[in-house]
């Protein structure tokens, strides 16, 4: 008798489960095409290019992808981008060369030179993916050509290395650099300290044809000395807020302990040099205590520039000449 009800029962479930079979079957069938336009979208959304948009001095450029061909129109944005630990395909040069004076002189070995001024022509035919440049009047020209992003000049070179880091997602890069060039001041300010001693004062004067500039804590090379180093700024330098022509009979009134002197730059140099010397031949040069003591430093036109390679370069040679340690 169990035996019966055993057949029974089973082939009452069948239809149940032959139902549900089915069911399975019907279910799968309709879904499937649909999960596989799932994954379909979900692998092309994965292979798309990325886009960013970047805003800068000149509104919101939207880059595509990561660029490989990246010009450049200004050798200090070469010189950030070289501190990020990339080479930018092509280049205005600096004095008709890509051989900047404060590097070596393979750093931008391979980098395309453009000239000092940009051929907008030459840039057609070069097809960048993206170009850079500190002039925000030509941006609509050079916009046409390739996505553009302008970086003007920023109080604070430090801010300026950072936006170049997010244009060429090197973020973290920037702010390592950053980190690593207060780790060297730091170790500066204590080597210095056993060569100078304390309250000597410091000056940087840059003699132009028919002018004396002196600059002040926030500017170039004197704020490596005064805000960096932490020296301290012959009397009345601190009130300058970035630079102040001076004359000649005026320097007696600051008369510093030490003269970083830079004079003229590329054009000028013969002229400035000129008038220098004119200087020179004074009593109120002769008399002041960094020109009595052997304590003028002269410095190259490029240590005027706030860029990370040009600030640490400067700070080398800062500790060179007060410390004589190469």
């Amino acid at each position: 008798m169990y035996e019966n009800n055993l057949d029974r029962s089973s082939s009452s479930r069948l239809p149940i489960i032959l139902s549900l079979l089915l069911l399975f079957f019907l279910l799968s069938g309709c879904t499937s095409p649909k999960a596989e336009n799932s994954v379909d979208t979900i692998q092309e959304a994965a292979s798309a290019p990325q886009q960013r948009i970047i805003e800068h001095a000149a509104g919101q450029t939207t880059i595509v992808g990561k660029p490989e061909k990246i010009v450049v129109l200004d050798y200090r944005l070469a010189d950030q981008m070289l501190a990020l630990g990339i080479k930018p395909y092509a280049s205005t040069t600096y004095i008709g060369s890509l051989e900047l004076p404060y590097l070596d002189s393979d750093a931008l070995s391979g980098v395309i030179p453009l000239g000092d001024s940009a051929n907008l022509e030459a840039l057609v035919e070069m097809a960048p993916d993206l170009i850079i440049s500190r002039d925000s009047k030509i941006n609509d020209d050079l916009s046409k050509i390739a996505p553009t992003v302008i970086l003007e000049n920023s109080d604070d070179w430090r801010t300026g290395l950072i936006k170049m880091g997010v244009v060429l997602q090197k973020e973290e890069e920037a702010q390592q650099w950053i980190e690593q060039y207060e780790q060297k001041l730091d170790e500066a300010r204590k080597l210095i300290a056993t060569h100078v001693k304390p309250g000597e004062t410091f000056m940087y004067l840059r003699i132009q044809p028919k002018v004396i500039r002196l600059y002040g804590p926030n500017h170039g090379f004197a704020e490596i000395l005064f805000s960096g180093l932490e020296l301290t700024p012959a009397p009345g330098i601190e009130s300058i807020d970035k630079a102040e022509q001076i004359s000649l009979e005026s320097l007696p009134s600051f008369n510093p302990d030490h003269l970083f002197l830079e004079v003229g730059n590329s054009e000028e140099d013969l002229e400035a040099q000129t008038d220098l010397e004119t200087y020179a031949a004074t009593s109120v040069w002769k008399n002041l205590t960094a020109v009595k003591s052997g304590q003028v430093y002269n410095v190259p036109h490029w240590t005027i520039s706030d860029y990370p390679l040009i600030k640490e370069n400067s700070l080398n040679l800062i500790v060179q000449e007060l410390t004589n340690v190469e």
